[in-house]
């Protein structure tokens, strides 16, 4: 009796979750009806043919089958209901930060009109609009804040290399963070960290080298700088990575697909580069 219950319950989730990960809940449904019908009527059938004890053996398996099914759907259930809460709080999550953009983007067009020679608004509204997606209205507000407050100029552009980073403009980035080493000496080193990102990420490692020799700097510590550069381009693939076959397990997507392999290739090339490193000592240049 036991392993009918077991059975059925197996039944029920397996397919019931197979197919509730498909968004098909009503079919996952009509299959869980029909085997619950069919089930005792299979099990009637072929106890006709055998003696009363046996019949009633049979039919108890039956419907211990069927209650195995029912415990299943109740477990389902609680699983998707769980997990339809945890999406709309992840819905609720996301409106409440759209909201809070709108908000924080209303006060700064407010700011700014009150105030238009205010470079720090429009440092702040730039971030704003990168974290809405607009992109060329963030460039937009650090053009103008440049244009007001030179002397923070080296803040502003690296701010708008993070916009250009951002949409894979590496070119610019590049520049505008090179502009930056060059009016602020004190955050040389962070700076010169950011370019090295920059760098990897366009799949140039062999600028860091470059960038770094050409400053003067000792072979090991550009040897550090490319491998913090490396890492830190690793972490936000894999994130990425994560993320994306999260999206591809909600939807199938030739693109999203096409994404993730090329995020896969780029991890390999990444780690070949890093196992490239380790087995490289600090004190022999490396290339490309």
């Amino acid at each position: 009796m036991f392993a009918a219950l077991v059975y059925g319950w197996f039944l029920s989730v397996g397919l019931g979750l197979r197919v509730y990960s498909r968004r098909k809940l009503p079919r996952a449904l009509i299959t869980w009806w029909a085997f619950m019908v069919t089930t005792p009527l299979i099990a009637f059938l072929w106890a006709t043919g055998l003696d009363a004890r046996a019949s009633h053996k049979a039919i108890e398996v039956g419907l211990f089958a069927v209650l195995g099914v029912l415990i299943g759907v109740a477990s389902l259930r609680i699983e998707t209901g769980m997990s339809r809460r945890l999406g709309l709080a992840l819905l609720v999550d996301r409106s409440r930060r759209r909201r809070a953009r709108s908000d924080a983007l209303r006060e700064l067009n407010e700011r700014i009109r009150r105030n238009p020679r205010d470079a720090n608004a429009f440092a702040e509204r730039s971030k704003v609009r990168l974290a809405r997606g607009e992109a060329l209205r963030a460039i937009g507000d650090l053009d103008k804040a440049l244009q007001l407050d030179r002397k923070n100029a080296h803040h502003f552009l690296y701010l708008k290399h993070l916009v250009r980073l951002s949409q894979d403009d590496f070119a610019h980035a590049l520049q505008d963070i090179l502009s930056a080493i060059e009016i602020d000496e004190y955050r040389r080193e962070d700076y010169y960290a950011a370019a090295a990102i920059v760098y990897v990420k366009w799949g140039r490692i062999d600028g860091v080298a470059a960038m770094l020799e050409k400053q003067g700097l000792p072979v090991s510590r550009t040897h550090a700088v490319q491998v913090s550069a490396l890492n830190a381009v690793l972490f936000d693939v894999d994130r990425e990575i994560a993320v994306r076959t999260a999206m591809l397990s909600e939807r199938r997507g030739s693109g999203d697909q096409s994404r993730l392999n090329s995020l896969r290739q780029a991890r390999a090339d990444i780690l070949a580069k890093l196992r490239k490193f380790a087995d490289t000592p600090s004190n022999v240049g490396f290339g490309r």
